[in-house]
């Protein structure tokens, strides 16, 4: 074994106690930057599955020039039968007043969303039942589920009497009575909360609409999605169709998520550079305590390239230890956020992946600072003479 790296380890576990505080200094700048990359990245995976499930589906088919006027059951089965398609379903979508006729005194909400389904397609395309928190699904024509805050608003529950009001686009008011089936909620608020959801023929009678606002559909595979908007968009080639993946679809809310996730993994790179000048100072305080050592080994014929490389294989040491167990407390940190479905409260709930190529860059980012903030101490060594070192 090289007698540098014998002196280096020697001298290093002389110093067990600042070895010890370099090394966690460099683990814990490793976890806080695992721990910030798998919470966000958790988050907007997260986001992505709700606007699947919920909202856009894998691929999110619209009109440019308004609401698609193709009927249902052609689209709809042109795409179910390409193979790659587990679902596919239209919405429409407009805006209601709704009186909860329950007592006396009724409780009315203004401007709220109203989206129509195809019950039957709805189940197959997206997650839609997996919302409803009390009650069921839709069960008839006249029934409605409410999302939460709108329940809460209008103090309903289920089977309570409902009277809802629309515009047609003949500027006529139209009202339909409905019953209360269902209350949809879910953490994070992605879905209906703030919604209502009745039967799309029963909304196409009451506003005088044929069309639909949208086209949701669901991929047994996601990689599909650029394949099935080219065979849509070439199918209906001639018309003014807009096709999105979800990516392109959740764009404006997924931009501003990874926006938050950059910007906080930069402060975790900022914390390591912190433990960089840790690991520099308690380099220091070794190459301080050993002035003596590097005179004698300076007198006895160690050139100053040895003494040097010296204290940058205890820089070494250090990263790598300091790196090893960051690794595994990053990947101990995200295999259990990954396995318990890791949530805040009553909030979103993360869809987290263990990235073991994240965790060991990071890892290997914190081995380099280790090496890199030991460069400065290691030259430092150079600057003393032997005669005047050997006098300490």
């Amino acid at each position: 074994m090289d007698y540098r790296f014998k002196v280096a380890t020697s001298m290093l576990f002389k110093r067990k106690g600042s070895m010890f505080a370099a090394i966690i200094a460099v683990a814990i700048a490793v976890l806080v930057i695992v721990i910030n990359y798998v919470t966000f990245d958790g988050v907007a995976n997260a986001i992505i599955r709700d606007l699947v499930d919920f909202r856009f589906g894998h691929v999110l088919i619209t009109d440019r020039d308004g609401n698609i006027e193709r009927p249902d059951r052609e689209m709809i089965g042109f795409l179910e039968n390409t193979g790659m398609v587990e679902g596919a379903t239209v919405r429409l979508t407009d805006s209601a007043s709704i009186n909860n006729t329950s007592s006396a005194v009724p409780v009315r909400a203004y401007g709220i969303p109203v989206i129509g389904v195809l019950p039957d397609e709805e189940l197959d395309a997206t997650r839609i039942a997996d919302t409803i928190v009390e009650g069921t699904f839709l069960v008839s024509r006249h029934s409605i589920i409410l999302g939460s805050s709108v329940a809460e608003d209008l103090d309903a529950g289920i089977g309570d009497p409902m009277r809802l009001k629309v515009t047609d686009r003949s500027g006529n008011d139209q009202t339909e009575r409905f019953t209360v089936v269902g209350i949809s909620k879910t953490a994070g608020g992605l879905a209906f909360d703030t919604s209502m959801i009745i039967d799309i023929e029963t909304l196409r009678d009451m506003t005088g609409r044929d069309e639909s606002s949208e086209l949701l559909v669901r991929l047994f595979d996601q990689q599909d999605s650029g394949e099935i908007a080219r065979q849509f968009s070439a199918r209906y080639a001639g018309e003014r169709f807009k096709v999105e993946t979800i990516e392109e679809a959740g764009e404006s809310i997924l931009a501003g998520i990874r926006s938050g996730i950059a910007f906080i993994n930069l402060v975790g790179y900022f914390g390591m550079l912190s433990s960089a000048f840790g690991i520099i100072t308690i380099m220091m305080m070794i190459v301080t305590s050993k002035i003596r050592e590097i005179g004698v080994m300076r007198a006895i014929g160690s050139n100053k390239a040895d003494v040097m490389i010296i204290f940058v294989i205890q820089g070494t040491l250090i990263g790598a230890m300091g790196a090893a167990l960051g690794f595994i407390l990053g990947s101990a940190y995200a295999l259990y956020a990954q396995n318990v479905g890791l949530s805040f409260g009553e909030s979103l709930s993360l869809a987290v992946r263990y990235d073991p190529g994240f965790v060991a860059n990071t890892a290997l980012t914190g081995l380099v600072m280790g090496v890199a903030a030991s460069l400065y101490p290691a030259w430092r060594t150079t600057k003393l003479e032997p005669a005047e070192a050997t006098r300490y």
